[in-house]
């Protein structure tokens, strides 16, 4: 059977065509980034989409000398490669053909050891918290919790991937019409679900922030994971500061460390002060969906 080329499939490429993003031809027909990118391989050939993605710009000495300098001074691969328009992988070939040290020398490589591990099992079992138990042993959340299932303490729960990267998408969609409606310029955002790096960058005339969201339901605390991964992140990035955006309600025992944090409540707040009601009931959706 010969398959047939849909009108909806013919919009999306038209869109693409005229300029508009994956993402955003996504939240117009309600669908992932991913189908968007499925139904465009149809129609565009993946030299234009790469094409439109990273304009081609020769790498001569100067420009070679000038990201090794950007690189030196903190600036991400990302950040370089949306400056000169070429993609970060291609920045980090040419690093590490310079010989430039890529690791930035802090690389979080923890060392567990039978002792260490033990001092976890014990916070662990004390306060019941892989959080609490990360932060006083100075470790990643990701990095206890690995070892306690290794060890058969706890069970890792099944997580539904599909759920999971389709609030992720939503949910980024959301707030990149939300930043646009408050005069930022998106200057990166990952597309990837579970990506490196941050979520998002914003910036306008004033500052740049750099952006951690967790798209969960109004009772979970996976929000202070953003916490960790914005102390990870932010050092790398040449940002004035960093938000946390979560569907998650505020906890009534909770206290600030410093970051801001829009929960649930403050975002619906936002999103009416913005004339954006109508963007209420998906994250009320996503809120109330989940994902394990």
């Amino acid at each position: 059977m010969i398959r047939t080329r849909t009108e909806t499939e013919l919009k999306m490429a038209e869109l693409y065509k005229n300029g508009k993003t994956m993402r955003e031809i996504a939240y117009k027909f309600g669908v992932s980034t991913a189908t968007v990118c499925v139904h465009l391989k149809r129609y565009i050939s993946i030299f234009e989409r790469r094409k439109r993605q990273y304009k081609f710009q020769k790498t001569d000495e100067k420009i070679l000398e000038e990201i090794k300098d950007m690189y030196k001074k903190g600036h991400s691969s990302v950040a370089i490669g949306k400056k000169f328009k070429i993609a970060p992988d291609t920045v980090m070939y040419h690093l590490k053909k310079m010989k430039v040290d890529t690791s930035r020398g802090n690389k979080y490589r923890p060392k567990i050891d039978a002792d260490k591990f033990n001092k976890i099992k014990e916070i662990y079992e004390e306060t019941r918290s892989i959080l609490k138990t990360a932060q006083k042993m100075n470790l990643h959340p990701s990095s206890v919790h690995y070892r306690l299932v290794k060890k058969g303490i706890i069970k890792k729960k099944a997580l539904n991937q599909k759920v999971a990267r389709e609030k992720y998408e939503s949910f980024t969609g959301i707030l990149i019409t939300l930043f646009e409606k408050m005069g930022y310029q998106i200057r990166y955002v990952q597309e990837r679900y579970n990506g490196h790096g941050p979520d998002m960058i914003i910036e306008n005339e004033k500052e740049s922030v750099l952006i951690e969201h967790k798209a969960t339901i109004k009772r979970s605390w996976y929000w202070q994971h953003a916490l960790e991964e914005i102390k990870t992140n932010l050092p790398k990035y040449s940002v004035t500061k960093a938000i946390v955006v979560t569907t998650a309600k505020k906890p009534k025992n909770y206290k600030s460390n410093g970051t801001e944090i829009i929960f649930f409540d403050d975002l619906k707040k936002l999103l009416e002060k913005n004339g954006l009601r109508d963007l209420i009931p998906k994250i009320e959706s996503i809120s109330n969906t989940p994902s394990i």
